[in-house]
């Protein structure tokens, strides 16, 4: 029997799915820091246009790199293609590359163990942040 007869499961669409709307999200944040305008870092603490300006090219790359190769992952795990794997795989390593500057190499400040959500006061949006910082 051909595999590509094996009629996949439900599970299997339900992380497709939720994979898919996963990394949608990481896309739309990617792109609402990618081109957070100046207006809107200054409207933050002061910690959080430190960190933005201060953040190398190479882990806005990896940011890049993590949320639309799984994205596209997402799209092959819908068409059922083998590559997919091969593009989640490259999306850990860009996510490993970002977390070891936010967790360890990060010299703003503004890394560390603790988690800020910095919100506008009008919900979850756009214009929200998460900024994560060394514990004191």
């Amino acid at each position: 029997m051909n595999s590509s007869n094996i009629k996949p499961s439900t599970r299997y669409w339900l992380v497709v799915i939720l994979s898919f709307l996963w990394y949608a999200v990481g896309v739309f944040n990617y792109l609402a820091q990618a081109y957070m305008t100046d207006e809107t870092l200054v409207s933050f603490p002061d910690e959080v246009p430190l960190y933005y300006t201060n953040l190398p090219a190479w882990v806005t790359a990896a940011f890049a790199l993590a949320v639309f190769g799984g994205l596209l992952g997402s799209v092959g795990l819908f068409l059922r293609k083998k590559w997919a794997s091969f593009l989640f795989l490259g999306s850990f390593f860009a996510t490993v590359a970002q977390q070891f500057h936010s967790f360890g190499e990060n010299d703003t400040g503004v890394s560390g163990y603790v988690v800020d959500v910095i919100s506008s006061g009008d919900g979850v949006g756009a214009d929200d942040t998460i900024v994560v910082r060394k514990s004191t």
